[in-house]
C-alpha cells in the first residue's frame, strides 16, 4: 500500500488473482481499475476509499456493498443508485451496453455465477434454444443451465400457454431469430411484474433522446428490441402491477 505515489491519480491493476490488493489508497487518486480471471474479494475498508473515486471492475474482483452507500463514489463514471436497487430475482432491462455495466457491478457484489439471473437474456437461453427452434428445452437441459430451476420451468410453461408467446408454434415458424427474441423479451418482463410480482430495473441511459423514434417507431432505436420492450410498458402502464414493479433508471438514478 504505501508503495502508492501520493499524486497518483489513476490506477489499473489486471489478473489480479495472486495480488493482494490495496486496503489503502492515495487521497489524490480519482480512478481505480480492477479486474481479474477469477473471483477475488477487495478487502478495503469503505472509509479508506479516496473522496469522489471511480471504480470500475470486470465482475470477478467483488466489491463490499457499503461502497454503494457512499454517495460520493460513482462506478463506471456513475452513481449506483440501479445497482442499489437491485435484489436477488429481479431482472435488468435496457440497450447491451447500459445493462452490462449494471450487470457487472451486480456480480462485482453477490457471489453469482453464469447460472444466476441478472438479465432476461439467461432465462430466455436457458429455455429456449435458437438453434433448435420448434421446441422448448426440456427440464434436464433447464437445469444445466439455470441454478434457480423451477423459475426457468415456469417460464417454459408460461410461454407454451401464452396465446401471443409460444414462439414453438407453426405461426411463428417465418419469425427471425430477432423477432422472436421480441416476443420472449416481452413475456419476461409480464412474466416478471404479473406473475413473480418482482421488479424490472429498466435502465434506460442512451435512449431519453429517443423517444420520440421509439414511439413512433422510427429511427435507429425505433424498432429494436429495447424499443418493443418499453412499448410493452407503456402500453401496460395502468396495470398496478406493471406501476410498482417496473423501475427505470437514467444514468444510475431513478
Amino acid at each position: 500500500d504505501d508503495i502508492l505515489p501520493d499524486k497518483l491519480k489513476k490506477l489499473s491493476i489486471n489478473f489480479c488473482d495472486n495480488i493482494k490488493l490495496p486496503v489503502k489508497l492515495p487521497v489524490n487518486l480519482k480512478s481505480i481499475n480492477l479486474s481479474s480471471r477469477t473471483p477475488i474479494a477487495w478487502e478495503i475498508p469503505t472509509c479508506n476509499l479516496p473522496a469522489h473515486i471511480d471504480i470500475s471492475t470486470d465482475g470477478y474482483v467483488k466489491l463490499n456493498p457499503e461502497f454503494l452507500t457512499r454517495s460520493d463514489i460513482t462506478f463506471s463514471n456513475k452513481p449506483a443508485g440501479d445497482v442499489l436497487s437491485f435484489q436477488p430475482g429481479d431482472v435488468v432491462y435496457g440497450l447491451c451496453k447500459a445493462r452490462d455495466r449494471v450487470n457487472t457491478l451486480v456480480n462485482s457484489l453477490y457471489y453469482f455465477s453464469k447460472k444466476d439471473i441478472i438479465i432476461q437474456n439467461t432465462l430466455t437461453d436457458a429455455v429456449w434454444d435458437r438453434k433448435n427452434r420448434a421446441v422448448f428445452n426440456k427440464d434436464e437441459k433447464i437445469a444445466e443451465r439455470l441454478n434457480d430451476v423451477q423459475r426457468g420451468i415456469f417460464f417454459r410453461e408460461f410461454l407454451s400457454q401464452h396465446k401471443k408467446y409460444n414462439i414453438t408454434e407453426d405461426k411463428y415458424s417465418d419469425l427471425s431469430n430477432e423477432e422472436c427474441w421480441i416476443k420472449t423479451s416481452k413475456a419476461g418482463l409480464e412474466f416478471q411484474t404479473r406473475l413473480r410480482e418482482r421488479s424490472v430495473i429498466f435502465v434506460i441511459d442512451n435512449l431519453v433522446d429517443a423517444i420520440s423514434d421509439i414511439a413512433n417507431k422510427t429511427g435507429k432505436h425505433g424498432n429494436s428490441i429495447t424499443a418493443h420492450e418499453l412499448r410493452w410498458v407503456y402500453r401496460n402502464r395502468h396495470d398496478d402491477l406493471v406501476k410498482q414493479n417496473v423501475k427505470f433508471f437514467l444514468n444510475g438514478e431513478a
